[in-house]
């Protein structure tokens, strides 16, 4: 797995399965999880690896709906989460569905 930064628009996706998610390494940077190549969950973490697998098994119904997720390994991770959301919500008017009830 190749991991790059990648702008919103062009999101590298991938199966939200435990096979890929054991690929991810344990690092900083944020995330998206997704349905159909749309977004429905940002997020950050200090751990991509842990986070991301506490999603996979998590009992909440809006963010157990994800089956694709992307990455941004990043130090800043909290800072561009936060212009990450930011930009979604200037384009589209909202927040992703899983963030709009946080």
């Amino acid at each position: 797995m190749v991991l790059a930064r990648k702008v919103l628009e062009s999101v590298t996706w991938y199966l939200f399965n435990s096979s890929i998610l054991a690929l991810v390494a344990s690092v900083s940077g944020v995330y998206w999880l997704g349905i159909n190549n749309q977004v429905i969950y940002i997020g950050s973490s200090a751990n991509l690896h842990e986070r991301l697998s506490d999603h996979y098994y998590t009992v909440d119904q809006c963010i157990g709906q994800a089956r694709q997720f992307a990455i941004d390994p990043c130090f800043n991770y909290k800072e561009r989460e936060r212009r990450l959301l930011q930009a979604f919500l200037a384009k589209y008017g909202r927040l992703p569905k899983c963030n709009d009830r946080i």
